[in-house]
């Protein structure tokens, strides 16, 4: 149904492999890409969005708590585990060359058993580590993981009548108090109070989707094609200047929900009808493979470029950087297509149709 917003999760996915590849054109990284953590709180707005429409009339209806986490993990947890198992021969593999006098840095201080034992039950992001471990891109899989349970509880207890005052509410407390840290325009808020950014996010999405079913207008191609142009360029312009402080980000993320009303809309324009072929519906459909994939890969490749064949990461790359960045990519889509087919939907559908019968 909502075809465009997984192709645009897709391209999300790909902003992010661009925020954390140490590739650069010029020695600082372009504003829009150091910037582009914030499209994980894209994906959590998002995720609120999507849960609403599956999951929000099924609790009221009485849909069983064990029946609903079960499908959820389902959907995670599978790869998850798959990366994180992953991850131990190359942190292995970091601290024999560190051990050995090849350079680096002690990789058991963050990725150890501690750690892992956390990392496996979806607990490292949720207050007891001063750090990222493992597979590092998974902590914002752990605060969702809590922000479904805490979805489930709020319908059937202080949310009963899914009306648009709860989930505003949740989320403008969430946003003081995120603001209440100081951290200025620095929202890189991971594995200390990385749950509160998720609820903040998760619960505009559960907004959005009150107020999409409260829509009832219809728009003409004209128009359409306006909101469209106007939501990507205003998402360039406010990623780019969302460092500047909290407010900038805030801006962000409304932009976030503008983008998301717009191409939640059953009339598309240009851009809409662009998103809707076939490869970027692929790259939407295997967007979580993307992200939870590319940490690995970004990793190795960074160790070959800096390690192996010597060039200096602090320094810009010029073309080689883009053409890097492009292998990076197409690698991690490519990898994802097979652990998207033979992990993440293999594993989902087996384990619903086992919480179904």
């Amino acid at each position: 149904m909502f075809y465009k917003l997984d192709s645009l999760r897709g391209l999300a996915a790909i902003m992010v492999i661009m925020f954390h590849s140490p590739f650069n054109y010029a020695q600082e990284k372009l504003n829009f890409f150091s910037n582009s953590l914030l499209f994980v709180d894209f994906f959590f707005i998002l995720s609120g969005f999507v849960m609403s429409f599956a999951y929000g009339a099924k609790i009221s209806q009485g849909l069983h708590f064990r029946k609903y986490i079960t499908l959820r993990l389902g959907r995670i947890y599978p790869l998850h585990l798959l990366m994180l198992f992953t991850w131990v021969p190359y942190i292995l593999f970091k601290e024999y060359l560190y051990i050995s006098g090849y350079g680096g840095r002690d990789q058991f201080i963050d990725s150890n058993l501690y750690s892992f034992v956390s990392n496996l039950l979806l607990l490292q992001s949720m207050g007891i580590h001063s750090h990222l471990s493992w597979n590092y891109i998974s902590w914002s899989i752990s605060v969702e993981f809590f922000a479904y349970i805490v979805f489930y509880l709020f319908i059937v207890s202080i949310d009963k009548h899914r009306t648009l005052i709860v989930p505003i509410l949740v989320s403008t407390l969430s946003y003081l108090f995120l603001y209440t840290l100081d951290r200025g325009g620095n929202f890189d808020i991971t594995y200390d109070y990385g749950f509160i950014r998720c609820i903040g996010a998760f619960y505009l999405g559960v907004f959005l989707f009150r107020l999409h079913l409260k829509s009832n207008q219809d728009f003409s191609k004209i128009s359409i094609n306006l909101l469209e142009f106007s939501s990507i360029s205003l998402l360039l312009l406010s990623v780019t200047f969302a460092n500047l402080n909290y407010l900038t980000i805030l801006l962000v993320m409304l932009n976030f929900l503008f983008i998301l009303f717009v191409f939640s809309r059953k009339e598309s324009g240009l851009l809409g009808d662009l998103i809707q072929i076939k490869p970027f519906l692929n790259i939407g459909i295997w967007s979580y493979s993307i992200y939870m994939v590319h940490g690995l890969i970004v990793a190795g490749t960074s160790n070959l470029f800096e390690f192996i064949l010597k060039y200096d990461l602090h320094a810009g790359l010029g073309f080689t950087a883009m053409f890097i960045n492009i292998f990076i990519i197409i690698i991690t889509i490519f990898i994802s297509k097979y652990t998207y087919t033979y992990i993440e939907k293999k594993y989902r559908d087996l384990i619903r149709a086992k919480a179904t019968y």
